[in-house]
């Protein structure tokens, strides 16, 4: 895997449980898991990963465009939902 690629790696734990490999170094696996009743709700599931992802984008973005005309926020916090 060379350092551009955006690869993963999930590993099925049991039932709906993953673990995921983010193949960074010093990072540490994430445990993934579907709500009951299909899961155990061991860890967040792909909805609020999704949702994570999304939001986690667009709040960067957002401080990039206000660094970049010599904005300085001064905290951010950012709640998204689907």
């Amino acid at each position: 895997m060379t350092e551009e690629s955006s690869a993963i790696e999930l590993v099925l734990q049991s039932g709906y449980r993953f673990e995921i490999d983010f193949a960074l170094p010093g990072v540490p696996r994430l445990v993934t898991d579907s709500p009951a009743p299909l899961g155990q709700g061991a860890g967040p599931d792909a909805e609020k990963l999704l949702i994570s992802a999304v939001a986690n984008c667009l709040s960067s973005s957002l401080l990039f465009s206000l660094r970049k005309f010599k904005n300085d926020p001064m905290a951010l916090r950012t709640t998204a939902s689907a």
